[in-house]
């Protein structure tokens, strides 16, 4: 393909180099797929199943301090 330029590595590795334009035949010949995107309300019928759990940005990662019990 013009506009293609492999580069060999000695330790088993190819890096390919290839213009824009060439992003989808890539794409198609590395068997990518498009993400899947799901509706809100989708999403919501997911979460209440069980079967996706929803992180909130305010709680996620961020240790919770426990109260002192009296």
């Amino acid at each position: 393909m013009p506009g293609v330029r492999p580069d060999f590595h000695f330790d088993g590795e190819a890096v390919i180099y290839f213009s824009l334009e060439a992003v989808h035949i890539v794409a198609e010949i590395a068997g990518a797929r498009k993400k899947r995107r799901l509706s809100p309300e989708a999403k919501a019928r997911l979460i209440d199943q069980g079967k996706a759990h929803r992180f909130l940005p305010q709680t996620h990662g961020v240790e919770i301090p426990e109260t002192a019990q009296i």
